[in-house]
């Protein structure tokens, strides 16, 4: 890897926890080693879809565990984050540390998301919602659901390397371009501010 581009741990609407990633070697260096790119799926993928997923949880060896989507959670909670529309699984062999992972259609052959969180080999029962535990709120409830893995889905991600660069302002792309907050002064210093400080810069 050469350098983080941009990443994204946004909860809400946009409901993102991705990283894009710059590496050393261009596409046509890669390609030329025999290494090709897994393209990115450019179509909403069904509640049942036939998936794949590759990593390697806890620094552990490489793992590949295959199963079917389980639907989709209207709302995701876990500790502070709450996500929309994340694409459930039951896939074996998923645990703490498989963050990141990419899930890949045996169908398509396409990387339709990627792992988010898991409730395998998280907390203890009756604690729902809590890090390392998520759960599917319902109205007066919560739903803890067992060994069950969210997937972040990166449809209108591919729109965001469209010619081959990652341009995140470019048309349909779906991440945040982060426009919406601006800070001044960017930097306080050392001092931090008291009920009675007067704000610096210009109001």
């Amino acid at each position: 890897m050469a350098r983080l581009v941009a990443g994204w741990q946004e909860d809400g609407a946009l409901s993102q926890d991705i990283a894009v990633l710059e590496l050393a070697l261009r596409h046509d260096q890669l390609r030329a080693r025999g290494i090709e790119p897994w393209p990115i799926t450019d179509v909403r993928s069904d509640v049942s879809e036939p998936i794949a997923v590759v990593g390697a949880p806890g620094s552990s060896f490489l793992r590949l565990a295959a199963c079917r989507l389980d639907g989709e959670a209207p709302l995701v909670l876990e500790y502070v984050w709450h996500w929309y529309g994340f694409l459930r699984n039951t896939c074996a062999g998923i645990a703490p540390g498989s963050s990141g992972s990419p899930a890949i259609s045996r169908r398509t052959g396409k990387v339709i998301g990627l792992l988010n969180t898991t409730t395998n080999g998280g907390r203890a029962q009756f604690t729902e919602c809590l890090l390392d535990h998520p759960c599917e709120p319902t109205v007066g409830a919560e739903s803890g659901r067992v060994e069950t893995s969210y997937i972040t889905p990166l449809l209108g991600v591919e729109a965001c390397f469209a010619g081959g660069r990652f341009e995140v302002r470019g048309a349909g792309c779906s991440l945040d371009p982060g426009d919406q907050l601006t800070l001044s002064p960017q930097f306080l210093g050392r001092a931090n501010p008291r009920l009675d400080t007067v704000p610096e810069g210009r109001p």
